[in-house]
């Protein structure tokens, strides 16, 4: 790509690939920024603007083409070794967040499910209990409409209600100092221990 050419790609191939392949129109005039419009710039830029996950799945298209091309003769496999194509595979994975990596993308750390949560066992205010009911069905409903950010400020909103309640419920605790509850779970301990 230090030329400015990507694989064997045309001007007409590399626009056509990108629209067919990925639904993106490469030639919009954002991608085109930098010292010239080239493929081999377009492509960077394309990199830098899109998701991991979105790049994952670019990758795994070229990965395919340059196979595909290798295959019909077009492009010659001593210039793409296995081991050149193996990593390339495996960068698009830790992209895509696949099992075993830490990263994960947007996507599937937004859809992931974390079990039924219950405000009626946290044993709060009944009114408390309805408004934080109703957070936790707005955040599901932004979850659905793809809002993650208004599903983080909803999850914001929905603890500091759980904590209000916690609170209001045990407003003597909640009123002493934490060194005071440490100094007396301490000494707790050491009478129940016969220290």
């Amino acid at each position: 790509m230090r030329s400015g050419y990507v694989l064997n790609f045309s001007d007409k191939t590399f626009s056509e690939f990108f629209r067919k392949d990925l639904g993106v129109d490469i030639d919009d005039a954002r991608y085109k920024l930098g010292p010239s419009p080239s493929k081999a710039n377009r492509l960077r830029r394309y990199w830098e603007e899109t998701s991991a996950s979105s790049m994952a799945v670019c990758i795994n298209k070229l990965i395919e083409y340059i196979e595909t091309q290798i295959m019909i003769g077009r492009l010659q496999e001593t210039e793409f070794p296995g081991k050149i194509i193996e990593r390339a595979k495996q960068i698009s994975s830790r992209l895509a967040g696949a099992p075993g990596n830490d990263s994960q993308n947007e996507d599937a750390f937004i859809s992931k499910q974390f079990g039924e949560v219950s405000i009626d066992r946290m044993g709060l205010d009944p009114g408390i209990s309805n408004v934080l009911k109703q957070r936790i069905e707005e955040i599901r409903r932004c979850l659905s409409a793809r809002c993650p950010l208004g599903a983080i400020f909803l999850c914001g909103s929905t603890l500091e209600g759980i904590l209000l309640g916690i609170a209001s419920s045990r407003p003597r605790e909640f009123n002493q100092p934490r060194v005071q509850r440490t100094e007396r779970r301490a000494r707790l301990s050491d009478f129940q221990t016969g220290h």
